[in-house]
C-alpha cells in the first residue's frame, strides 16, 4: 500500500466519524455510514470519469474502451485509493 492510499483512506474514515459524531438527533448513526458507502463510490466514480475527460484528446480519444480498463489507470485517485 502506498502512503497516499493511507492518507485518502484516514481522511474518508475520519471525514464519516466526524459526520456520525456531529450528526443531530433526526439521523442515525447507520444511515451515516450506509450514505458513506455511496458516497465514497460515487466520488471514485467521478474521479475516473474526471480523468477520462481530462486524458481524452491524448489517451482516450483513439480507443475509448480503455475508459473502462480501470485495472490500467495510471494515476487517477481511485485507483491510488485502493492502494495499488
Amino acid at each position: 500500500m502506498r502512503w497516499y492510499s493511507l492518507i485518502v483512506m484516514t481522511a474518508i474514515a475520519i471525514g464519516v466519524w466526524l459526520t456520525a459524531r456531529e450528526a443531530d438527533t433526526k439521523l442515525q448513526k447507520d444511515d451515516i455510514y450506509d450514505a458513506a458507502i455511496w458516497v465514497v463510490l460515487a466520488g471514485l466514480l467521478g474521479a475516473r470519469l474526471f480523468h477520462v475527460i481530462d486524458h481524452w484528446p491524448d489517451v482516450f480519444s483513439a480507443n475509448p474502451i480503455r475508459a473502462l480498463y480501470i485495472w490500467k489507470a495510471a494515476g487517477d485517485l481511485g485507483r491510488r485509493v485502493l492502494g495499488d
